[in-house]
């Protein structure tokens, strides 16, 4: 009586471990098959993901200790369109600085972001007249 009780015992951890590695693969079957499209295009951009980085280059000296080469910071303008009201204004004051189309400032000015580039590594003077605006 004593041995056929765990003889039952050992029956229903096996019906149970059996049964949590059906569970396991069907929810693996069930990634692999209607999550997959998800899975690859999130794989895709992390994947295809590409960052220009500028690197800070060190300063070249001639034998007299004096520079040769110089890391020259610059500005770049950036915009929240969120928070922008009277867009058609600024598009056209910034024309009148920026070498840039009035489409491209519009559709930039006009997508649903908190933060986009609108020029990057602009000259002092064009950073000064943007400041004075």
């Amino acid at each position: 009586m004593h041995l056929n009780n765990y003889h039952h015992r050992r029956k229903h951890l096996f019906l149970v471990l059996i049964l949590i590695l059906l569970i396991y693969a069907g929810w693996l079957l069930f990634i692999q098959i209607f999550r997959s499209p998800y899975f690859l295009l999130l794989a895709q951009r992390q994947h295809n993901l590409f960052v220009d980085l500028e690197p800070r280059r060190g300063i070249i000296f001639d034998c007299r200790m004096r520079p040769q080469t110089l890391n020259l910071s610059t500005e770049s303008l950036y915009a929240n369109p969120r928070q922008i009201e009277g867009k058609e204004e600024i598009t056209n004051e910034l024309l009148a600085i920026l070498d840039t189309e009035k489409e491209y400032l519009i559709e930039r000015l006009s997508r649903p972001k908190y933060f986009i580039w609108l020029a990057r590594k602009l000259p002092a003077d064009k950073v000064n007249l943007i400041k004075e605006l």
